[in-house]
């Protein structure tokens, strides 16, 4: 790990997770949890078990680029509304109450309604997924984990990792479902504002990256646009692709 990820991370047992998300404390953590998370993270590899599927497998990616590592983290520290180090259904149900709360929407309203089911769909796929040992929590070392063994597939032999696929899918659609205040396919400027708001993005980072998407500056994303920007984050590894900055603005550090 470079000095400035130190500097700006802390420590840990491999000197990659950031100590601040990590629960338990680091002095707590088995071995292999080390082993499985840390260290292919760190460094790029990961030793299979001998005879494991994996290991059968010709070509296997088992690189995870510093861009991919870097977003995961950040998106992990943004769905973690309290702060607390890990991920609850909480976090989700906080930002679904800010965003209708803002639009002045009732308990009783019916897109209210629709994103309160779409909320709980989301969550009930990552805590079937992502939380191995369901506890109800998801912990950084599950989630990088799940997207580091996803990233391991190679997509010359299977495409896009299905459970990966399915997440993604799942999450676009909530993400989409949250932008799209009237549910006519179109995201605006203050749509996406609000958004990053109930993220804690501050409003000269949305309304910066939003002019950046709207190519054709006519103040408004499709729908289909805007789940095309929510793959781009987490599955691309060009650092000047515009899905970087969909969740806020991040320092990477190569």
């Amino acid at each position: 790990m470079s000095l400035a990820l130190r500097e700006r991370f802390g420590s840990c047992v491999r000197g990659w997770v950031p100590t601040r998300f990590i629960s338990p404390p680091v002095s707590f953590w088995p071995p292999s949890l080390c082993s499985s998370c840390c260290r292919t993270f760190c460094v790029g590899t990961v030793d299979w078990p001998i005879g494991s599927r994996k290991n059968r497998r010709s070509n296997l990616s088992t690189e995870v680029s510093e861009l991919q590592k870097e977003k995961l983290i950040h998106m992990f520290g943004l769905l973690d509304i309290d702060g607390n180090g890990v991920i609850e259904y909480d976090d989700f149900r906080m930002v679904v109450d800010v965003m209708c709360d803002e639009r002045g929407w009732s308990r009783g309203h019916r897109r209210r309604l629709g994103l309160v089911r779409a909320n709980k769909r989301l969550w009930n796929m990552m805590a079937g997924k992502l939380d191995a040992d369901g506890d109800g929590e998801i912990t950084l070392a599950e989630w990088l984990t799940f997207h580091f063994n996803a990233f391991c597939v190679d997509p010359d032999i299977e495409g896009i990792d299905r459970n990966l696929s399915y997440a993604l899918n799942v999450t676009a659609k909530f993400f989409c479902d949250m932008l799209d205040s009237d549910g006519d396919g179109q995201v605006t400027e203050k749509d996406y504002v609000l958004f990053g708001e109930a993220y804690q993005i501050s409003e000269a980072d949305s309304r910066e990256a939003f002019h950046l998407f709207d190519t054709n500056n006519d103040g408004i994303l499709q729908v289909n646009e805007v789940e095309d920007l929510i793959k781009e984050f987490y599955l691309s590894e060009d650092e000047q692709a515009l899905g970087n900055v969909f969740f806020g603005v991040f320092d990477f550090v190569d």
